[in-house]
């Protein structure tokens, strides 16, 4: 072979330099843009307050008795898209709407007068139940309003386009069983797409991840005055991971200034954060809360209208 007449073919085909220089910027170009796609979506995976979630606690329950169909009927003409609710069960083994062991603060005789003795849910059945009013102790405008079962929740999300966002409740003593018929019904509504599932009782939220792999879950825990008990939480919540859901940490709290603390810790954890706010005048707070807490549940305020707001400005 004739080397020597080789390299000079490939002399003869050489790049000239303008031309080199010019397919460098490209190429610079294309690498900044890729670069700046992969950013772009890191930054989007890891940061959970996209979309915000706004929540309403119970319902609008500031006007409308809280755990009752006109409460959620509110939620949606004030904006909401997501509902709250709390689990029990009555003693036939019927899933209801209540907060509360007993119905006592909620609950009146036909008459609108108080009942005389304490009345646990679970000691009742729900024909019992339904005798009492559930509506008049927050106005005359609800006089007649009967405790909703747990399927006529799930009937009205579906009817108003709502998502649910169900508590189970750690004095129940919901059984693997229970949480399976709830989880059913869900899907009986075709909402397990749509629903959010927390607890402050680990095993029930395994409960139901176990009765469907990609149901969303949030463990609930206390924000007192530190966060000691953030990152063992933080542990918990990861352990509550299918591979295919989505899990956060929901924190309740009593002092607002706790929130940045707990922010951090699930920042550098890569774990989602929401939290309660139900006192009824927030605004200015929350429009200073750390932008990582992805959602909040509360009375009335709608957390992503305040957050738009205080962009505006």
């Amino acid at each position: 072979m004739d080397i020597s007449g080789f390299r000079r073919t490939i002399r003869t085909h050489t790049v000239p330099v303008g031309q080199r220089t010019f397919l460098r910027c490209i190429l610079s170009m294309i690498l900044c843009i890729a670069l700046f796609f992969f950013t772009m979506q890191a930054v989007l995976a890891d940061d959970p307050a996209t979309p915000v979630r706004s929540i309403n606690h119970r319902g609008y329950n500031t006007v409308a008795p809280e755990n009752t169909l006109p409460a959620y009927e509110l939620s949606k003409e004030n904006g909401f898209q997501i509902v709250e609710t709390d689990i029990a069960f009555t003693k036939d083994g019927v899933p209801v709407l209540l907060h509360d062991a007993e119905i006592n603060r909620t609950a009146r005789n036909a008459d609108g007068s108080e009942p005389d003795r304490m009345i646990e849910i679970r000691k009742i059945t729900y024909d019992e139940a339904l005798v009492y009013d559930f509506g008049i102790w927050k106005g005359e405008e609800y006089k007649g309003t009967r405790i909703p079962t747990f399927e006529e929740f799930l009937q009205l999300c579906r009817r108003l386009d709502l998502d649910p966002y169900i508590e189970l409740k750690g004095d129940r003593g919901y059984s693997t069983k229970v949480v399976e018929g709830l989880v059913d019904l869900v899907r009986k509504y075709g909402l397990e797409q749509r629903a959010t599932w927390i607890s402050f009782d680990k095993p029930y939220l395994e409960a139901v991840r176990d009765c469907d792999r990609d149901a969303r879950l949030g463990l609930l825990i206390l924000l007192w005055l530190s966060t000691d008990n953030v990152e063992q939480s933080i542990q918990d919540v990861k352990t509550l991971q299918s591979g295919t859901n989505e899990v956060f940490l929901d924190v309740y709290c009593f002092c607002l200034n706790m929130v940045e603390g707990c922010a951090a810790l699930c920042r550098d954890a890569g774990i989602p954060l929401e939290a309660y706010f139900i006192e009824q005048d927030l605004e200015e707070e929350l429009k200073k809360l750390d932008p990582y807490v992805s959602g909040a549940t509360t009375n009335r305020i709608r957390y992503d209208e305040l957050l738009k707001e205080r962009d505006r400005r």
